[in-house]
């Protein structure tokens, strides 16, 4: 009995290396879509749709035309109310939110046509984006003069940093309507970032612009993603784009996610392709965005490749370091 007792009082060593053991548990994603359903009279557009986007992703969400896409970005923006299921934003909810509380918690979007004052200039369309506006104060304006004063002088440099950021300083002065469509995208969403915002939600970025400044477009969203820390949720088509650049790829199709992943994941998911990928991979040259010749195609305005920045922002959502980086080639970190 005595040895028994002196066996419990003191087990032995320990093998702490067996402690820890269990990796810890990931955190809850910053949104949180469950089932969510929206009807428009008898047509179901989105069917008990369910993905959720950890914090810091850059997320794309793809699939055929008429799969409910758009739809389910103006749900979780609160441009339309659900008839089914629940969004969770941070751990809250927000479905069935307006727009402006909604962009209040943490959430903006761009749409697919740039959607601008074409009769403000670029510095004055940013500016308009920015919290705390003195414009929506006019009686305290009248009695604080100067702090209206300091106020704007903030929202000026804010918003012309940000045109800087996408390339549009020198626009800074000019209408805004005489921006082509892929600038007007970009002024798009620097008056989007004027919200200092968590979630950017993207409809279609490249719509409607050439390839080549559509893929420019993306580089600069990717850059300003990794710089200031956004998590970015988008809709696009050019797939080539999308399986470089995501570190999460979500697919709909008739108003369901049908699958959610990593691009090689969904690549491989013989579903996916039978539902919307199978005329891509059949007919696509090469892998896209590859350097030509030891050129700059394909690479971002920080010399990043849109493949490098995928698998950087993939490494981070694991809790690593991402490796180090070439530096940018002459004329990259412009987007030359």
């Amino acid at each position: 009995m005595a040895e028994r007792t002196a066996a419990l009082a003191d087990p032995g060593p320990v093998d702490v290396t067996s402690l820890g053991s269990r990796p810890p548990a990931a955190p809850p994603p910053l949104l949180d879509v469950r089932a969510v359903a929206v009807s428009f009279g008898g047509v179901r557009a989105v069917e008990e749709a369910t993905l959720a986007v950890p914090e810091g992703a850059f997320a794309s969400l793809i699939g055929p035309n008429g799969a409910g896409k758009t739809t389910l970005l103006h749900a979780v923006s609160g441009f339309c109310r659900p008839s089914g299921g629940e969004i969770r934003f941070a751990g809250e909810r927000i479905d069935g939110h307006p727009p402006h509380a909604v962009a209040g918690r943490g959430i903006v979007r761009t749409f697919q046509r740039g959607r601008v004052f074409p009769r403000l200039t670029c510095l004055d369309n940013v500016r308009l984006g920015g919290k705390d506006h003195p414009g929506e104060r006019f009686v305290a304006n009248l009695a604080r003069r100067g702090a209206r004063r300091r106020r704007e002088a903030e929202l000026t440099a804010q918003a012309r940093e940000l045109l800087g950021d996408v390339g549009l300083e020198a626009k800074a002065g000019e209408l805004a309507g005489t921006l082509s469509g892929g600038q007007r995208k970009l002024l798009e969403f620097a008056r989007a970032l004027m919200c200092e915002p968590r979630l950017v939600l993207l409809d279609e970025p490249m719509a409607g612009v050439n390839p080549t400044t559509g893929r420019h477009l993306m580089e600069r969203i990717a850059a300003l993603h990794e710089r200031r820390g956004l998590t970015v949720l988008f809709v696009e088509h050019q797939l080539d784009v999308v399986m470089e650049m995501s570190d999460l790829v979500v697919v709909m199709a008739g108003g369901r996610v049908i699958r959610s992943g990593r691009p090689d994941e969904v690549r491989a998911d013989r579903g996916v392709q039978d539902a919307y990928l199978g005329a891509w991979e059949a007919t696509r040259p090469g892998r896209a965005g590859a350097a030509v010749d030891g050129g700059t195609e394909g690479r971002g305005p920080e010399g990043r490749s849109p493949e490098r920045h995928g698998e950087e922002s993939r490494q981070r959502q694991a809790g690593g370091e991402p490796g180090p980086v070439e530096p940018p080639r002459p004329g990259e970190r412009d987007g030359r």
